[in-house]
């Protein structure tokens, strides 16, 4: 940090070194350190105010203190500064009272903000109870910012660019929430259906039997198997076979609660996770799905069915061990003559 005279000779002062010493310090703690802590102990007890040059006055210590705070919040990290002069004059003879003034460049680091010229004015009292001199009045004028644009303070400026990068932070982060989203739906949907996937299906179920072994209710699902469909992808290739799997899908979802879950459990397979619904109501639910299907045009000159088995859960029930008693419903209802719905009488023995 380099020291320069503007002109003319030193003032003789008895407290010159001393008062320089508690100027620097100040600077340092005040500019480098950015530590309120630090700066309270150059401040003199009796102080009268702390201005700026956005008019901004504390009339007292107190008032002083707010400000000083204000500042250091603003703009919390070093400032980077060369001292360019440095002038002590005393305020009548042995008044105990000095006026100080420093000149220097400023950079607030991380705003692009160059402070050009700043003046530090500042009123020292001796304060000999603390060896010290003890600032009374301090007042800080920056005439310039080095981009050229007059400013005589850049808190207009580093408010604004706060805003900006808050602003800027906000949108990054809705962003990115909506990228997590589109993902989350990505990884739990079907890509031919638009349905959810198996993996989504399961969370589902462990979700759906958690909440029935801690709170208790009823709990139903529906497992369907579109009949012969080999026999559509044989005679109307995979256009006509994703066809159907996709209408099959679309009634599925359009018959069914909004809290159902309609899920493609693999192949021609469609699992309806069915909260709430006992056996019966599932069955009945099944049922009209069962006539949707049947009466549909599919857009393929053959009628198109489908078999269905369901299940109610039980206490102890496993994902797998009600996905497994639907599963021989269904295989009933296929051993029946397909096109039918078939219901589990449940387990012999639960778990």
């Amino acid at each position: 940090m380099g020291r320069h005279k503007r002109g003319g000779p030193r003032h003789n002062l008895r407290h010159t070194k001393e008062l320089e010493q508690a100027f620097l310090g100040f600077l340092e703690v005040y500019l480098t350190e950015r530590n309120m802590d630090g700066i309270i102990p150059f401040l003199s007890p009796h102080m009268t105010g702390f201005g700026t040059a956005l008019n901004e006055r504390g009339d007292s210590l107190e008032q002083s203190l707010e400000l000083f705070a204000r500042d250091l919040e603003q703009a919390p990290d070093p400032i980077p500064h060369e001292l360019l002069f440095l002038e002590a004059l005393p305020l009548g003879r042995d008044s105990g009272f000095v006026r100080a003034e420093a000149d220097l460049h400023a950079s607030v680091l991380g705003q692009r903000v160059d402070l050009l010229n700043c003046r530090f004015t500042a009123v020292f009292r001796d304060c000999p109870n603390r060896g010290m001199w003890c600032i009374e009045h301090f007042h800080i004028s920056l005439p310039s910012v080095g981009e050229g644009d007059y400013e005589s303070y850049p808190v207009a400026k580093l408010e604004e660019q706060a805003t900006l990068l808050e602003r800027l932070v906000q949108e990054r982060t809705k962003e990115l929430r909506q990228a997590r989203d589109r993902l989350e739906v990505v990884a739990a949907t079907d890509t031919l259906t638009g349905i959810s996937n198996r993996l989504k299906a399961g969370e589902v179920l462990h979700r759906e039997l958690a909440r029935l072994q801690r709170y208790g209710g009823v709990f139903s699902v529906v497992l369907l198997d579109i009949d012969f469909f080999k026999t559509v992808n044989d005679r109307f290739g995979h256009h006509g076979g994703d066809q159907v799997l996709r209408e099959t899908a679309r009634l599925l979802r359009e018959g069914v609660r909004d809290t159902d879950t309609v899920a493609r459990w693999g192949g021609e397979e469609f699992l309806l996770l069915c909260p709430e619904n006992s056996v019966g109501e599932a069955a009945a639910l099944a049922e009209r799905l069962r006539g949707t299907c049947a009466t549909h045009d599919f857009e393929i000159p053959r009628r198109v069915t489908a078999s269905f088995g369901v299940a109610q859960a039980v206490p102890g029930d496993s994902p797998e061990s009600l996905v497994e008693r639907a599963d021989r419903a269904l295989y009933r209802a296929k051993e029946g003559g397909r096109n039918r719905v078939e219901a589990d009488e449940g387990p012999s023995h639960p778990g």
